[in-house]
């Protein structure tokens, strides 16, 4: 058994993202679907704030996991800084500068289904990719605003490599409580993912700083 799931705010929101993300890709290749790309993340991105509270539940398994998540400002986060640097519109930057998220890299994530796992991002946690797009477009953001972003990714990568040399397999990865509703501690379901995406913030901060 299968059900269609309503619209959400965070999945309204990562439709934003992604598309500001594509109209620049496709700028000069497309052109008109690149317009087409930046209309669709503006109008989201509106969407959303219209209806900044509709959550995908928790507890909402019926026939696949419940991908749910009950917090949405770090999508708006995400959203706002690809619109930024797309657009270099004031607008997007002042909702960027007011998320708690501004020019972070948090390296525990607990909302949603997880509980202190031990990472920067997933597909339900989407700060951190709004400031390591900050670092890919050093030309969209101040000077004192981009040494921010790089001593964050630099300090997240500084605790990975601390994590790295601590784990048998030498991974900059580690174990923590599996679920929400699960007292259990191991490793998160998609664990390699978080293996993945450790070592990403790794990369970048060696790219920052060699």
């Amino acid at each position: 058994k299968r059900i269609i799931k309503p619209p959400t705010t965070a999945a309204t929101l990562n439709v934003s993202a992604c598309a500001a993300q594509a109209s620049r890709l496709w700028k000069g290749i497309d052109d008109d679907f690149s317009a087409k790309c930046l209309e669709m993340a503006k109008k989201t991105y509106e969407a959303a704030k219209k209806h900044p509270e509709m959550y995908a539940p928790l507890d909402e398994a019926i026939g696949g996991g419940a991908y749910g998540d009950n917090n949405a400002k770090d999508e708006f986060y995400w959203a706002a800084c690809e619109l930024y640097v797309t657009t270099g519109d004031e607008s997007y930057y002042k909702d960027m500068k007011a998320s708690d998220y501004f020019l972070k890299l948090q390296t525990s994530i607990s909302d949603g289904e997880h509980v202190d796992t031990i990472g920067s991002y997933d597909w339900g946690n989407t700060a951190a990719l709004g400031t390591l797009e900050l670092a890919l477009n050093k030309d969209s953001v101040n000077g004192d605003d981009y040494k921010n972003v790089t001593k964050s990714i630099s300090d997240a990568a500084d605790y990975y490599l601390g994590i790295e040399k601590k784990q048998g397999y030498g991974l900059p990865y580690g174990q923590s409580k599996i679920s929400y509703n699960d007292s259990d501690s191991g490793y998160v379901w998609g664990s390699n993912s978080f293996v993945a995406d450790n070592a990403i913030v790794i990369s970048y901060a060696y790219n920052l700083t060699s």
